[in-house]
């Protein structure tokens, strides 16, 4: 923006003030907004040169100098494909005054291709490298991007089928939630509407809803410059970062700390037959493809009553199958006061949810057919005998539990204590036993809630930085 420019001023209160200019002639209507957009633009392109050269405001406030422009290319993450090819999710859009301007799904702040050992962008030492793209990653690169440290998200893509970055893995049910409450089953079946089209329906929402969470973060980790990289990662036994791409291409990348928020999976019981049709797990459970009638629920956790609301609001029969004796006992288990444990209880029943005690399930008799009923024995928890009882259902979630997403990561090797759950151990300050590597999130264990790890993943980044390693001079949060 050559006619635009930007630069900082003390105020009359102390503070510095971030002034822009445009030596364009403001005009009304169209050319006004123009002109305005550019100066704004000058300014946004001096804070994220400073993010980018890694210069503190106050060394900006020393000069009123322009600062030369902050370039954006728009290059997707995805290194077996190229720009020119235009499969690899970049797309063309018109922009101002009819330009051409490139997005695409994933950026960078570099214009090199990703998997090129040669890119600056990944031979260029980080200040924090975080290892997972959910909600603790993402807002733990906000909260370093903020306070002035260069930052990195690792975020891997895995089968293809994640479609969400900066969600947590509960973002489905949310979606579903908050589809549920705008979709009214009951009338539109009265209107004569078929089962497969309004499932149709509740999953385009759903996905919309997904998919602009997306979106949301993606341009929030593009305000802030703090790229985001698809590969999976793995520490080497000389404590760095391996890189690897779909293509096969791998690379290491340089970090002066590491946040590992890698979250986690659904826990799996043996003897259940997963088939992610009509047998389900808290993970899977997203592949349902058609409006269930009658559902059982094995959990007492967050996530099981969750799904107990949600698909009682799309009108089916639930049953809850608790393991307990009573609600209040499920609930103090994962750490619900028995005040509030009752509330819940009672909310459930006023839903028509069905809750069964001290029952397991048993063997399941799953028809090829969706549309005829599966059959699933009970059993006595304590004697684990039958009880004579039988559930028929279109579906059943399993929902109790969840493991730490660690394997793979190379952690032991690297000196990163692990306890027998595979869970990461941290210090009070989150710290793991590996000195400048960090963890917080789902792969710590319980609560595993969103909200949570992105408490932890702030509080580990204010410590990492406000405690200089070695070699490092000063401190603080921020590098003012």
């Amino acid at each position: 923006f050559p006619s635009a420019s930007a630069f900082f001023l003390p105020s009359s209160s102390g503070h510095k003030m971030l002034c822009f200019t445009s030596s364009e002639r403001v005009k009304t209507g169209r050319t006004a907004a123009v002109s305005l957009f550019l100066a704004a633009a000058a300014a946004w392109t001096t804070c994220m040169h400073a993010a980018r050269s890694q210069l503190s405001v106050k060394s900006l406030a020393s000069t009123t100098a322009p600062l030369p422009p902050l370039r954006f290319p728009t290059v997707c993450s995805r290194a077996s494909q190229s720009p020119q090819t235009g499969g690899g999710g970049l797309h063309y859009k018109r922009g101002l005054a009819g330009r051409r301007l490139r997005s695409c799904n994933s950026w960078h702040s570099n214009a090199a291709a990703v998997g090129n050992e040669g890119s600056d962008l990944l031979q260029k030492d980080y200040d924090l490298i975080i290892i997972g793209g959910g909600p603790t990653g993402c807002a733990a690169a906000e909260k370093a991007a903020y306070a002035g440290h260069s930052a990195m998200v690792i975020d891997d893509p895995g089968t293809g089928k994640k479609v969400q970055l900066g969600g947590p893995t509960g973002l489905f049910s949310k979606a579903l939630r908050d589809t549920a409450s705008r979709i009214d089953v009951k009338l539109l079946k009265a209107m004569g509407l078929s089962d497969k089209s309004i499932w149709s329906q509740v999953q385009e929402m759903c996905k919309e809803i997904q998919l602009v969470e997306t979106q949301n973060t993606v341009r929030r980790l593009r305000s802030i410059a703090v790229p985001r990289i698809q590969g999976k990662a793995s520490f080497t036994p000389k404590g760095m970062v391996k890189l690897e791409f779909r293509n096969g291409k791998s690379v290491e990348v340089h970090g002066n700390r590491y946040l590992l928020a890698t979250g986690s999976s659904a826990f799996q019981a043996r003897g259940i037959p997963f088939d992610s049709r009509r047998v389900f797990d808290s993970d899977s459970v997203k592949d349902l493809s058609y409006l269930p009638n009658d559902v059982a629920i094995t959990g007492a956790g967050i996530i099981a009553i969750e799904y107990a609301k949600i698909f009682a609001k799309f009108g089916a029969h639930v049953t809850l199958i608790i393991r307990d004796s009573s609600f209040p006992a499920a609930m103090e288990r994962v750490g619900v006061d028995r005040d509030i444990a009752e509330a819940l209880r009672k909310d459930l029943l006023a839903s028509g949810v069905e809750i069964l005690y001290n029952r397991v399930v048993g063997d399941f008799s799953v028809p090829p057919s969706i549309t005829t009923p599966m059959a699933i024995q009970l059993l006595d928890r304590t004697t684990n005998k039958p009880t004579g009882e039988q559930l028929r259902v279109d579906t059943y979630l399993f929902a109790a539990g969840r493991l730490p997403n660690t394997n793979g990561l190379g952690l032991e090797e690297a000196g990163v204590q692990l306890d027998d759950k595979g869970r990461v151990l941290v210090d009070g300050n989150l710290e793991t036993s590996k000195k400048g590597v960090y963890a917080a999130g789902d792969i710590l264990g319980p609560p595993g809630l969103a909200s949570t790890g992105i408490e932890q993943g702030a509080a580990a980044v204010t410590h990492m930085f406000s405690t200089p390693k070695e070699g490092e001079a000063g401190g603080g949060v921020g590098k003012t």
